[in-house]
Parts: structure tokens; sequence; C-alpha cells
């Protein structure tokens, strides 16, 4: 397991009508017990690409898994405030469809340069491997941008079969935002 047990690390997940982006984001990127990787290892996310000195936005390899686990190419905003991040999804412009299948939502689907999904599968892995807070970035109608920060976030944490369990979302700790109440309670 990477990191040490009681990190915690950031999750930026937003679903948004013009712009919505899944992002993850280490708590503490100046922890190098967490961010150890170095330039021969196998990144699991982007805090780790970023401890290795990459700086630029831009698609990159991880392994959600571990470095047994197969790479799969992923977003990193490593100049936004806070960053770096780790989209898991992008939707900007409607080029990709989301009405998609259990299937391509368990696997992934789009490509990391536009619009994605990084699937259940590896979002799954991701979270079982480090600890992650969760950001949900929103934008109404009307063009009014709304944010939520969640102190835990998982899918199916504890399940033996986390698709036979429909990989449960588990998010609590409402910690801060500009939502006048915690999104999606």
């Amino acid at each position: 397991m990477l990191g040490s047990p009681g990190m915690r690390k950031r999750m930026t997940l937003s679903f948004i009508k013009q712009r919505p982006e899944l992002l993850l984001q280490p708590e503490d990127l100046h922890n190098h017990e967490v961010n150890s990787c170095k330039s021969s290892c196998q990144p699991h996310d982007c805090s780790d690409l970023s401890a290795q000195g990459l700086t630029t936005d831009g698609v990159y390899l991880i392994y959600p898994g571990g470095g047994n686990s197969p790479a799969v190419p992923v977003y990193c905003d490593m100049t936004s405030s806070g960053g770096p991040w780790t989209v898991f999804q992008k939707r900007f412009d409607g080029s990709v469809s989301f009405y998609r299948g259990w299937k391509e939502y368990k696997n992934g689907f789009g490509n990391a340069n536009g619009e994605y999904w990084l699937g259940l599968k590896n979002i799954h892995l991701l979270s079982q491997m480090r600890s992650y807070r969760l950001r949900i970035d929103l934008v109404d109608f009307e063009n009014e941008a709304r944010h939520g920060i969640y102190d835990t976030f998982s899918l199916s944490p504890f399940s033996i079969d986390p698709e036979e369990d429909g990989y449960k979302l588990h998010i609590d700790g409402f910690q801060e935002g500009n939502s006048q109440k915690p999104i999606g309670k």
C-alpha cells in the first residue's frame, strides 16, 4: 500500500453542466513518505508525477492499482490552485456521449486529451491505495460556480467484489464550500 495509513488525500469530483471534471489531489504534497515516487517508479496518481518534478498540465500514465497494474492514461492538472490534480472525469463540449452502459462506466471511456471518464474500476483502485478527500465542483445553468469538500471519499471500501456491490460511493464529513448545504446530500 502506498502512503502511510491515516494520511489523507484530496479528491475533486466535479459534476458540471458546462465543464465537469473529476479530480484527485493529495492532502500533503510535501510529505515525501507519501510521495516517494522517484524517476524509476510507476506513479499511482498525479501527486507522484509532481514529486518527480513534472509541472506541465497534460496526459500522463498512472498505475491506479500499484506497480503491477496496467498503465492508464489520465489528465494531470499540475497548475491549478491546490494542485496537482488527477482528473478522472472531464466534460466540456459534449463531443463524448456519457449515456453509456455499465461495462463502459466500469472500464472507462473517451480520451484523456479530451472528454473522458477514468472508470469505476480505476477510481476504486485509487481510493483503495490511498485515502482521499472529495471535492465536488458545480456550475449551474446561470453559470454560477459552487463547490463542496468532503473529508472522506471511497468506492466500495470494504467490498470483496466492488462490481457486485455496485461501486457504492461513500462520502462523509462535509468540510467547506460555497454551496448553501452539502452537495449531494
